[in-house]
């Protein structure tokens, strides 16, 4: 359920996008300042980090404890 949650936010934020660049609606951004553009990109950058972390630390305990239980059994 969560995965198709997060599919179709992806796929409107994707939606709105294109329909902004087709509508020529980039302009926009000078309107913005560089402190929000910069701490906009970065908490995206933490957000698609974070479940990168958790997957690569549960791979590496994964992989440890069956490494462990090879070693033993031999």
């Amino acid at each position: 359920m969560k995965l198709m949650i997060a599919m179709s936010v992806s796929l409107t934020a994707g939606l709105i996008m294109f329909v902004m660049s087709l509508c020529q609606l980039g302009f926009i951004v000078s309107y913005m300042s560089d402190s929000f553009i910069s701490g906009y990109i970065a908490a995206a950058s933490v957000l698609v980090s974070h479940p990168l972390t958790v997957c690569v630390r549960f791979y590496a305990r994964n992989t440890q404890e069956i490494n462990t239980f090879t070693h033993h059994s031999t």
